[in-house]
Formats: structure tokens, sequence, C-alpha cells
């Protein structure tokens, strides 16, 4: 199976980490997610990093500001919330489970 193209959903389980001032937030892998590569909203960074991935690796990267969120978002971490700003400078730890091929496709 190759890399997964934007069309495919991928299982997913990640953590993101990044900068608040200076201080280190680190949201810690939560449960396995299912992604659809194309959708709005996913981090270019994640979704780079990801593309380079085959079903059943693991990888770690940095992203720079422009791969990361275009806007804030809130996002809910065993009970405590975190906000990560736009245009952060992203760090991810992802497990691809699985790829779907070919899911979202119409």
């Amino acid at each position: 199976m190759g890399y997964p193209p934007l069309k495919d959903i991928v299982q997913v389980k990640y953590s993101i980490s990044y900068y608040e001032g200076n201080k280190l937030r680190v949201l810690p892998k939560g449960e396995s997610e299912a992604m659809w590569l194309g959708r709005p909203g996913i981090p270019n960074g994640l979704k780079a990093g990801l593309l380079k991935l085959k079903a059943g690796e693991s990888g770690t990267w940095d992203c720079d500001p422009e791969g990361g969120f275009e806007r804030e978002v809130e996002l809910v971490d065993g009970g405590e919330k975190f906000k990560i700003p736009a245009k952060s400078k992203l760090h991810f730890d992802v497990d691809l489970e699985k790829v779907t091929l070919g899911a979202a496709s119409n």
C-alpha cells in the first residue's frame, strides 16, 4: 500500500506540541481517530508529514508557522482546554494505523 492521497481516510493517533509563550504545551496521544486528509482545518504541516508515511509507520516532525493551523483552535484533552494560536510552529508525533483508499471520493 502506498502513501495516502488527500482523498483517503487515515486512522491515526497523534500528539501535538507547541509553545505558549516560553512554555512548551504537549497534548499527548489520545484515542485513535479517523481523519479525511482533504478536510479543511487540518494543518498543512500534519498533512505533509502523513503523506510521507505508510500504514503501520510512525513519525515525528516539526512544521513551520505557515504549516500550522489557519485559525486559532481550541482542543480539549483530559478535561483541560488548550488554545493553539493560528500560524504556530508545531511538533507532531504520529502513528499511522490504517489507510482507507479513496474513501472520500465521490
